[in-house]
């Protein structure tokens, strides 16, 4: 079936009313909690993913319904949650922070505040890279700007995960500068270790 009804109201409009709340909490957090470090990544990430669930109702079954609700709360929760525990990162100097993830099923993007001085805010950022690949590729940016201002100076790095033949073991293959800044190149281990399922390693 195609939407249909539920509780005497349309199904379609009750979904697009989810995806509509989602956006408002999207605009009270984004106000409330500012990144503008990373929000130029951050924002479109959110609202792209959230217009792709939207379309997801068009032409679901009564077996899909449960399942996209569900990712449309999954990717609200994960983002504003992320939002709230960067901005605590930051406000406390970043030390000491964790990556904070949005979950592979919600569209997988990672953020991890870094240490900085008072008048810097410095964030790692790993998302998947654009375009279809043959191996897991991902994008690892370091971003740096000023606390309140908007913009940031970035350093991206692509980097691949081939998995070894017959495992699910994933050998990361990273540019040799990334490689030679173990600070960088640990943290690049511990994200990847949070958004694939592969056993992450660093080649020998």
């Amino acid at each position: 079936m195609a939407a249909g009804r539920l509780g005497g109201v349309d199904i379609r409009e009750r979904y697009y009313a989810m995806c509509d709340a989602g956006l408002y909490g999207y605009e009270i957090h984004e106000r409330r909690y500012p990144l503008p470090v990373v929000d130029h990544m951050l924002v479109p990430f959110a609202r792209e993913r959230l217009a792709g669930l939207r379309q997801l109702i068009d032409g679901a079954d009564s077996a899909d319904l449960a399942g996209d609700a569900f990712l449309v709360a999954e990717l609200n929760y994960h983002y504003l949650r992320l939002r709230r525990r960067l901005s605590a990162d930051l406000l406390q100097g970043g030390a000491g922070a964790g990556w904070r993830m949005i979950p592979q099923h919600a569209g997988n993007f990672g953020v991890r505040a870094l240490p900085g001085a008072p008048s810097r805010e410095a964030v790692l950022v790993l998302r998947p890279a654009p375009g279809r690949h043959a191996t897991e590729t991902w994008e690892y940016s370091r971003l740096v700007g000023r606390p309140g201002s908007s913009g940031a100076a970035a350093t991206t790095w692509t980097v691949t995960l081939p998995a070894q033949e017959r495992t699910n073991i994933g050998v990361v293959h990273a540019p040799g500068d990334l490689e030679s800044d173990e600070m960088l190149f640990a943290h690049l281990l511990a994200g990847l270790a949070e958004v694939t399922p592969r056993t992450v390693q660093r080649r020998e």
